[in-house]
């Protein structure tokens, strides 16, 4: 254990065991029972899971899923996903850029370049991903969010079969208080401002949330400026139906610095790419959100949910090598209908998404174009669920999914002779899942699943090397089978959940680059992922919370031959080997908040010749924040907060099989930020 091992874990140990003592002063205690800034103990009877198609108390769902609540993500000052996420075991936010991100599930996803692309994400019932399975999130804006909602692994009854996962981002929900009106400003290093505000407003009939953002910076490295704006409005209308609104937009204007190679990533980690430097790289885009859920009641049984949605996207990327000019239009309709008795509930429906995608390339200084396509995405999901109890404490659960996904592609680019135009169908793809919750006591419960899921390939992997569609290309799928337990100890003051997991996966989508703007993508055969995760989270006082993830797996592949090359056996590329977390949290001196988070990251393969590697890293960040009164209706906080206090180098995500052309070497990297901070005033008229 090297010395700065060393000196992180006893800080670590001493403020977990002096912070207990002070917030358990009966003074202190007292006067914070009514203060904003307390950790509130949490009954896992409580957490229920809110989907479109699923609404259960979590003790009773066979499947691993996770939430994480206001709190966690109010700590966040900045609204740095990534940060927030990446506290939950199994899951990985890879984060580049600004703009450039990246989801793993239990490494599902791992071999994706740049974006999301094995996990569905959605906000409210809104979807975030695309028809051809894309997923955007980097401009959700946490402000506007209340809890996130994380399931792993493929079930079916909730949001389809992605192998991966699903993320669901929840919106405000109603205030507890009439009126609330609340603003942030924030200020950071290397020029970092954030300035958001909301109002909200609650009525018998029903509730109203309006809310505005802006963030920019000038970003650590070279050619990395970024902003965004965002608007939010979200609502809730109560007669003998209920109908749930939302509205989103974002605005984000973006450089792009792209990965680095290795003698750049220890030296001089602030540079951005040369070719990327010279032409100013940059991402420009605008996307509109829109959805409205209709409740009704049928009788005392039946219930009808009802959702319509729609998104618009348009974006302007100058890279060094053309210029991509896109636009996307979308349209979602979901249909459930739940029937709930006694001794069994059933859930059914279907979920539609359409979606027009057009994009164009330009010559990067003529603007002349050379090539331009429409493509038409529709997706279809049926869906059917069924619970019921063998026994008072067996509950059995079974769904299905059956998926279908077609895309058609119109070459509009008349100028040359070759014709691009094409389909890809995936036929019918039916995803069963079974499982089995068994409540031992009314503190623990254990769970038992299995699960088919599949994962589309993008359009962009559907392309060969020349440009069309490679109609011959299979849909990643494979089987996951999770145990688990959940429960809480001591009083509550304890609470867990421990899961094992084990993925056989075929014909896994692996991406073939041809340069550094083509690339796509092939099936490779079989793979094995299976690892362990834990969550603890422990509260011996209302004013001190400690949380602690891990999370160990073993990716690898069994049958992949690339190139007369054999890599049976080798460990999939860009999955840690090992994470962990340990978050603090305490209250002192009646005012005083105190948070602390300390992160640990295994060595990834860079390849899948497992020829190179990333070095293990580590990092701790710190806040504090002060909570004060004025006329008992304004509401201060004074936060300040020092992430990476280490100075850790590292990257914070990586290009895994990153190419090599005309002698340059490989660009594997993203330096993630040196040390920082950030200093907030947070104001609260309620």
């Amino acid at each position: 254990m090297n010395v700065r091992t060393s000196i992180i874990l006893l800080s670590i140990l001493g403020f977990s065991m002096v912070a207990p003592v002070y917030a358990s002063q009966p003074a202190i205690a007292d006067s914070l029972l009514n203060d904003s800034a307390n950790i509130k103990m949490i009954d896992l009877e409580e957490l229920v899971v809110t989907s479109f198609r699923y609404n259960k108390n979590v003790r009773n769902i066979s499947a691993p899923f996770q939430i994480i609540g206001k709190s966690k993500i109010e700590n966040n000052d900045i609204g740095e996903l990534s940060a927030v996420l990446n506290s939950v075991p199994g899951l990985q936010m890879q984060s580049g850029t600004f703009q450039t991100t990246k989801i793993t599930i239990r490494g599902i996803g791992s071999r994706s370049p740049y974006s999301t692309n094995r996990t569905r994400a959605f906000l409210d019932d809104i979807p975030l991903t695309t028809g051809d399975g894309s997923t955007v999130i980097d401009d959700i804006e946490l402000t506007f969010i209340d809890k996130i909602e994380i399931t792993k692994g493929p079930h079916s009854a909730w949001y389809g079969s992605g192998m991966g996962g699903s993320l669901r981002f929840v919106s405000l929900m109603e205030s507890p208080q009439p009126f609330v009106a609340e603003a942030t400003i924030s200020s950071g290093t290397f020029g970092l401002e954030k300035y958001s505000g909301n109002v909200r407003i609650s009525k018998p009939a029903g509730y109203l949330n309006v809310g505005l953002a802006r963030i920019q910076g000038d970003g650590y490295r070279q050619n990395s400026n970024f902003s965004r704006n965002s608007v939010f409005i979200s609502g809730q209308n109560r007669k003998r139906n209920k109908l749930n609104y939302l509205v989103a937009y974002s605005g984000v204007n973006s450089q792009t610095p792209s990965s680095i190679d290795e003698q750049n990533y220890i030296n001089t980690p602030s540079l951005a790419a040369a070719n990327w430097l010279n032409v100013k790289g940059r991402k420009d885009y605008k996307r509109f959100l829109g959805g409205a859920r209709v409740e009704s009641p049928i009788g005392q049984r039946f219930k009808n949910f009802a959702t319509l949605s729609g998104s618009i996207y348009d974006q302007y990327e100058l890279r060094p090598f053309n210029i991509l000019d896109d636009k996307a239009m979308s349209f979602n309709f979901q249909e459930n209908i739940m029937y709930t008795h006694p001794l069994y509930s059933v859930s059914g429906g279907f979920e539609w998404l359409h979606e027009n995608y057009y994009w164009r390339i330009l010559e990067n200084n003529s603007l002349l174009e050379k090539q331009k396509s429409n493509e038409n995405r529709n997706q279809f999901n049926s869906f059917l669920s069924f619970e019921t109890k063998l026994l008072s404490t067996l509950l059995l659960s079974v769904s299905a999914n059956i998926n279908s996904t077609r895309y058609v592609v119109s070459d509009l680019f008349s100028a040359d002779s070759i014709d691009y135009s094409g389909n890809y169908f995936n036929k019918f793809i039916f995803s069963p899942k079974i499982g089995l919750n068994y409540r031992h006591n009314s503190d623990v419960s254990f769970y038992a699943s299995v699960g088919h899921g599949f994962s589309n390939p993008t359009v962009e992997e559907s392309l060969t090397s020349q440009g069309f569609l490679n109609t011959k290309l299979r849909p990643e799928q494979g089987w996951t089978i999770d145990i688990g337990a959940r429960g809480a100890a001591f009083a509550n003051l304890l609470s867990y959940e421990v899961s094992a997991y084990y993925i056989w996966l075929n014909d896994l989508l692996v991406t073939k680059r041809i340069s550094e703007e083509v690339f796509y993508g092939e099936n490779a055969g079989i793979s094995t992922l299976k690892g362990v995760e834990l969550q603890l989270k422990y509260k011996p006082t209302s004013y001190f919370q400690t949380v602690v993830s891990f999370n160990k797996s073993d990716n690898r592949f069994k049958e992949f031959v690339s190139d007369n090359v054999n890599y049976k056996n080798n460990q999939l590329p860009g999955i840690p080997t090992m994470t962990a977390n340990i978050d603090l949290q305490t209250v002192l001196f009646k005012k005083l908040q105190l948070n602390t988070i300390y992160t640990y990251n295994g060595s990834r393969f860079l390849n899948d010749e497992n020829s190179k590697q990333t070095n293990a890293w580590q990092t701790v960040n710190f806040r504090a924040g002060y909570t004060f009164q004025i006329f008992n209706v304004y509401q201060i906080q004074l936060i300040a907060a020092i992430n990476n206090i280490f100075d850790e180098k590292y990257a914070s995500m990586i290009l895994i099989n990153a190419p090599s052309f005309s002698g340059r070497p490989p660009r594997y990297y993203y330096p993630a930020l040196p040390r920082n901070f950030l200093f907030t005033i947070k104001m609260k008229l309620k």
